[in-house]
């Protein structure tokens, strides 16, 4: 496998989509330094996806590469995880987290616990290793295919690539709230959303979405706050990839370099009619 992270990829798919002639090592290096060892990795992962094709040191595009940065600009992100798909390592990460539900990664300075998990992934003969998870892991949190947790110093990585409809999430918000419901009835929205991505095996990305859905549909049942009544017992991060034009209209903005990700905390809450709603009372 290639443990090529966002940042980088994305970058160079950018590239791709900007230059008319070929990218080369130089080229790249203009924009984000890489080694020739890092050059060769990244050209057989964008050749497996089939955005690009190698010739001899160099890449160019290839036929399906208009389709993918179709997909980035519409920010669909199902059809950038089916390109993500074709490169086979990603492919059998994904699903050997969708077998297991969950894996828990140990902190790396708990070298016997790493060592069991290694055993154990070799054992199961069709696992990734842990180089595998720690990189895929972020290529799924940003198409909402993880849900990911800092844990007790470890990593929890969930299956997150379901599709509940309204009335099973309503179900299940309505459950986890009567779980961690206080005193005066409002549950901070990360918190919240927690349960239910672990519950339904969603991202929260697909938790925003439905959440915005049913807050919609149903008006009278939900109080919603803006506020922030307590803090959170955790914070727990959010990366959502971006659509390429508005990355970079924010980069231009910020002054800084392009971030192709939303990076948020879910204790930020949820943007409905322009507003971060924090807290929610059922």
């Amino acid at each position: 496998m290639d443990p090529i992270l966002p940042p980088t990829l994305f970058d160079i798919l950018d590239l791709l989509a900007s230059t008319s002639g070929p990218i080369t090592l130089d080229t790249l290096n203009r924009k984000r330094w890489v080694t020739k060892k890092r050059f060769a990795e990244i050209g057989r992962v964008l050749e497996a996806f089939r955005v690009a094709c190698r010739e001899q040191e160099s890449l160019l595009p290839d036929t399906d590469l208009k389709t993918f940065i179709g997909c980035w600009e519409a920010a669909n992100l199902d059809g950038i995880n089916d390109f993500f798909h074709r490169y086979l390592p990603y492919k059998t990460f994904l699903g050997f987290l969708k077998t297991e539900q969950y894996i828990y990664v140990p902190p790396k300075n708990d070298i016997e616990a790493r060592r069991k998990l290694s055993i154990q992934l070799e054992n199961s003969k069709t696992g990734p290793n842990i180089v595998a998870i720690d990189t895929f892991k972020w290529w799924g949190l940003v198409v909402g295919q993880v849900y990911y947790v800092l844990s007790a110093g470890g990593q929890a990585i969930y299956w997150a690539g379901e599709k509940p409809s309204l009335d099973v999430f309503e179900e299940s918000l309505l459950r986890c709230y009567a779980k961690i419901r206080p005193l005066d009835g409002f549950v901070n929205i990360g918190k919240l959303a927690d349960k239910v991505c672990r519950e339904l095996h969603i991202g929260f990305i697909e938790f925003e979405r439905l959440f915005v859905q049913l807050c919609r549909k149903r008006h009278g049942p939900y109080r919603l706050s803006t506020s922030l009544v307590r803090h959170p017992a955790s914070k727990s991060l959010v990366q959502t990839l971006l659509p390429r034009s508005v990355a970079k209209k924010l980069a231009l903005q910020r002054g800084g370099p392009i971030e192709w990700t939303d990076k948020r905390l879910m204790e930020d809450g949820i943007i409905i009619g322009g507003r971060s709603v924090k807290m929610i009372k059922i």
